[in-house]
This record gives C-alpha cells, structure tokens and sequence, in this order.
C-alpha cells in the first residue's frame, strides 16, 4: 500500500473520530447533569403532583427533626441529614416555580438550579435547604428561615428578605444587590464573593464568617447595622464595615 494512501486513510480516521468523540463528551456530560439532578431544566409539576411532594416532604422532615432531636439538638436546629432515608425528601432542582403556597415547610428541600424569580416564599421554613445557583431575583423571603440553607451563586437580586433568618447560610458568590435585608439575621454566614452593593441592611444583624465582595456602594442603613461585640466580628471590616457600622473611607489610586 502506497505511502500517500495510509496517509489519506489516516487522516479520515481522525475527521471522522473527531465528531464521535465530541458527541461522546456531550453525552457523558448529559449525564452527569442528570444524575445531579433528573429533571429537566425548566420542569413544573403539576398542582397535584406539587400537593403530594409537599406532604411526602414533611413527612420526611419529621423524622429529620425526631431523629435531631434524639441527638440532643432542640428545634429549629437540626443534624445532619446523612443517615436519613431520602425516601420522601422533595427534589425540585430545575424547577420553574409557577406556584402560590403559604408558609411551607421545606427544610432540606434540594431547590438547586430552580428558578424562583417573583415567587412569593414569606414565611417559608428554608432551613438547610438547597438553593445553589437558584434564581430568586425580585423573590419575596420575608420572615422565611433560611437557617443553614446553602445558596451558594444564587441570584437574590433585589429580593425581599426582611426579618429573614440567614444565619450560618451559605452564601458564596450570591447576588445580593438592591435585596431588603431590614431586621435580617446575618449571623456567621459564608458570604466569600457575595454581592451587597444597593442592598437595604437596616437594623440587621451582621456578623458573618467571611467577607462579601469589597463593593460596597449603595448600602442602605448601614448606621442601624447591628454588629455584636467579640471576635467573632473580624471579618466586618474587610467586609466594608467600620466599628460604627458605616463604611470605611474608599482607597485611592496609589493608596498602600
């Protein structure tokens, strides 16, 4: 066989390897979106089928809360899920939320990648739920428990958030801007990166582990903050906050 020949035969080998192995990435990354989550992007359920997962959900969390307290740990608190049958725990990641419920019960509810813009969730037990990357832009939270909830990249702008508790949340690269945190409990969350710019902090509680991102224009009621004393404040400077809880003089260019 001629030199040329193998050569044309391997080069067609390789245009024609080149599209099997794209599609094979492509479907092996489809896979692993489903196993994290096995809906669709963009699923509703229907009112009935939202009915059943609510009920099956609570049934779920009281045995989570039977079995927490057994370990010593009195409500709201609550363990660690691990050992927990996931029999009955609500998976609604990708969901688009079309519906109006009052004061659920959805502590540890896997919520990731869920679009919840506008949705109405005042009152709404969220405690270590799952909201990461979730949409909750213009969302209305107040007086919800978000105690522990993980909400890491999610997208809280301008969200309503007044007298919710956020305690020990995780907050990660979250886009708080322009969201009302009035009389909000912001004690020891994770806001690493988080986006505060234009939010309203009247009268919150502020104390949290890691700093937000640098930014801090806009802030409304930063002179009503209320920073506790200790040392477990250390991050509320870095975090744009001064002792009397405004923030510090801006940096200029050249400045150490």
């Amino acid at each position: 066989m001629k030199v040329s020949r193998l050569v044309a035969m391997a080069c067609l080998s390789l245009l024609l390897a080149g599209p099997i192995w794209a599609q094979g990435k492509e479907q092996t990354e489809k896979q692993k979106e489903t196993e994290l989550c096995p809906h669709r992007k963009g699923w509703t359920p229907t009112a009935d089928e939202m009915q059943r997962i609510l009920a099956d959900h609570a049934q779920w969390v009281r045995i989570w809360e039977d079995e927490s307290e057994k370990k010593g740990l009195p409500p709201p608190y609550l363990g660690s899920a691990e050992g927990i049958t996931p029999q009955g725990r609500a998976n609604l990641c990708n969901v688009n939320w079309l519906f109006k419920i009052e004061n659920a019960h959805l502590a540890g509810v896997n919520l990731n990648n869920a679009n919840l813009s506008t949705a109405e969730l005042n009152n709404f037990d969220l405690r270590y739920a799952e909201l990461n990357n979730a949409n909750l832009a213009f969302a209305q939270l107040n007086n919800a428990n978000l105690m522990g909830a993980k909400l890491n990249n999610a997208n809280l702008d301008f969200a309503k958030l007044n007298n919710a508790d956020l305690s020990a949340a995780k907050l990660n690269n979250a886009n708080l801007m322009g969201a009302k945190l009035n009389d909000a409990n912001l004690d020891f969350p994770s806001l690493t990166g988080a986006k505060l710019a234009f939010a309203d902090l009247t009268r919150a509680l502020y104390d949290p582990e890691s700093a937000p991102d640098p930014d801090v224009a806009g802030i409304e009621g930063l002179d009503t903050v209320r920073i506790p004393p200790g040392p477990r404040n250390r991050h509320r400077a870095a975090s744009g906050f001064t002792a009397k809880g405004r923030p510090p003089r801006p940096r200029a260019r050249g400045d150490v």
